[in-house]
């Protein structure tokens, strides 16, 4: 038979040994565990503490795993693959919303580059506007309703990125959210 002992250790006041856990009384602070000596052959294995020699645990070493403990690694593995599943399937979610994300800033960050351009080439072409127009006087509220205009414009076009910007993060949300719910529905029918 093989047993498993602790070395025999001289106790110190300072010191519990409880199992294969010391540790010290006075700080609370845990010390090495237990070293453990091997004698014998067989299935059995017993751990002691401290020089008692009394038996605090017994475990047969030798033994087959149960019809259960098969089943519930079987149960664990399948658990283990379907959260596999469901971490890659969110990392994809995750990796469009993202891309769908920049494709809409970088859209709008192109529109709003064509609106400034939009109203500094009026800007600079307003003396030459006015000039044919026979309005000379008026090149002061004309550049201000041309900025007016402009900023109008920006407000639109910022309202409708927040709008693509939420349509996005509801999508993602509910995709998320679905994906949670067929997940779930897997463990549950396990």
């Amino acid at each position: 038979m093989l047993y498993r002992y602790p070395k025999q250790q001289e106790k110190t006041a300072y010191e519990t040994i409880e199992g294969n856990r010391r540790y010290d009384n006075y700080t609370g602070a845990d010390l090495p565990p237990v070293p453990y000596i091997y004698s014998g052959q067989g299935s059995t294995a017993k751990q002691t503490a401290g020089s008692s020699g009394k038996v605090k645990a017994a475990v047969n070493t030798a033994a087959q795993p149960s019809a259960e403990d098969a089943a519930q690694a079987a149960r664990q593995q399948k658990i283990d693959s379907i959260n596999t599943l469901k971490s890659r399937e969110k990392k994809y979610l995750g990796n469009s919303y993202n891309a769908q994300r920049l494709e809409a800033q970088s859209n709008n960050d192109d529109a709003m580059r064509s609106l400034y351009i939009a109203y500094m080439q009026g800007i600079k072409n307003m003396p030459q506007q006015t000039a044919l127009w026979g309005a000379g006087g008026e090149i002061e509220s004309l550049k201000t309703q041309h900025r007016l205009n402009y900023e109008d414009n920006r407000a639109k076009q910022i309202r409708e990125y927040n709008g693509i910007l939420s349509d996005i993060q509801q999508r993602y949300d509910r995709d998320l959210w679905e994906l949670e719910q067929k997940y779930l529905k897997q463990l549950l029918n396990l």
